[in-house]
């Protein structure tokens, strides 16, 4: 009875002394720390999983029958041939850690749009050309199943444990995952080299891995009110606003910091302000047919009214002589010299030159402001903008030096006058 008495204490004391050196995380290599000891590695074996494989049928009987079979069978077959690694073993130059989430990728191709996975897997065969860049799945659903179907349908990647969701949200916090996905590069040390990819590799693959970037990089030219584009760098400005702007009408922010782009001027300190419009959203083909249907209704209402305008003014248009003509002809050819002669200025001016981009709605832009130009209209460059000066929401207004570095944000910018 002793013995069993003093054994049951030791036996307890060796299994936590044993948890202890097993959990010990002071002997970790740099690897571990941030992937864990283990990793998950992708093979051909593993079943693709269609992503729409849960979307409810109209037999709701078969439905929970198919759906279970399915679950059970890629379940079996992912632990009978998924294959665990040391994440020491499979160190390479670079380290994406993908943080993602099998339902993002699921409502995409619900809408026939291509999926995040999709087009990291067209990337990698760009960036990895020299067999030296890993990606490692942060899995961020809950269920189990969701993390196997999606791993499952990755390229030869690595995941972390998927039961381990004490190191995933450790992983979360530790590179402050915001949005879903988020791709985070990382050196071979495990250094962070930029904290989100995601728009950098779809704007600028050749790019990576984008070592020597700063806000400056991807904003080589802006353009005036009038489509005239002028080299970022030969502004020489000492402070630069950037203004997110959102879908509404702002332009007491905007008159603001013009005010302030005047008083700083007194002082002969160059303040430029670059005006970044909201992205717009698509119109759907519903809304599209409604706004036909409106319009043809309209056309048929002034129909009649149009008619007899056209015909009164025919009746009294004004023939021009000979001379009215040749006067008007002149005045064309001198108009003609004159836009020739005002583009070659421009040509010779070396930080401006003339920008052959009729899609611009220039209208509504105002003076001693610049715009992105013909980039107004590319979603994926403005959201690539979004990532670097880290916009998270709109209207807000960014303020940068010379040398690119962000200096304040501001929000409801027309109370920061003074």
């Amino acid at each position: 009875m002793k013995a069993t008495g003093i054994s049951i204490p030791l036996l307890f004391g060796s299994l936590m002394l044993y948890n202890k050196i097993i959990n010990d995380n002071s002997n970790l290599s740099a690897p571990e720390k941030v992937m864990g000891r283990y990793l998950y590695k992708h093979n051909n074996k593993l079943l693709l999983s269609n992503v729409l494989d849960n979307e409810r049928s109209h037999n709701i009987f078969y439905y929970i029958i198919n759906n279970i079979f399915n679950n059970i069978r890629m379940f079996i077959n992912f632990y009978l041939n998924i294959k665990k690694v040391k994440s020491k073993d499979i160190l390479k130059e670079y380290t994406i850690l993908f943080f993602h989430s099998y339902n993002v990728d699921r409502f995409l191709q619900s809408r026939n749009i291509k999926t995040y996975s999709e087009r990291l897997k067209e990337m990698y065969k760009q960036i990895n050309k020299d067999n030296n860049v890993n990606v490692i799945y942060i899995p961020l659903d809950n269920k189990l199943m969701f993390n196997i179907k999606h791993f499952s349908n990755m390229n030869n990647w690595y995941s972390v444990l998927f039961h381990d969701k004490e190191h995933i949200l450790k992983l979360i916090k530790k590179y402050n995952i915001m949005n879903i996905p988020t791709m985070v590069l990382l050196d071979r040390n495990m250094n962070i080299i930029n904290d989100n990819i995601n728009y950098l590799l779809l704007y600028d693959n050749q790019g990576f891995p984008y070592k020597h970037i700063n806000n400056f990089t991807y904003i080589k030219h802006v353009y005036d009110k009038n489509n005239n584009q002028y080299n970022l760098k030969n502004l020489n400005s000492d402070y630069i606003f950037f203004y997110f702007n959102n879908s509404k009408d702002n332009k007491q922010d905007i008159q603001t910091l013009l005010k302030i782009k005047k008083k700083l001027a007194q002082k002969n300190i160059k303040l430029d302000i670059i005006f970044i419009r909201d992205i717009e959203r698509k119109i759907t083909q519903n809304e599209k047919s409604e706004k036909n249907e409106k319009n043809e209704n309209n056309m048929l209402d002034t129909t009649n009214q149009k008619d007899q305008e056209g015909i009164s003014k025919n009746n009294n248009k004004l023939k021009v002589d000979e001379k009215d003509k040749n006067k008007l002809r002149i005045n064309d050819n001198n108009n003609n010299n004159n836009n020739n002669n005002n583009k070659h200025g421009v040509d010779n001016n070396d930080t401006m030159h003339n920008n052959q981009n009729n899609n611009m709605p220039m209208e509504d832009y105002l003076d001693d402001v610049y715009y992105l130009g013909n980039l107004e209209n590319n979603v994926i460059y403005k959201l690539l903008l979004y990532d670097i000066f880290d916009v998270t929401f709109k209207p807000i207004s960014i303020l940068v030096n010379k040398k690119g570095n962000l200096l304040n944000k501001y929000i409801n910018v027309s109370k920061k006058e003074k």
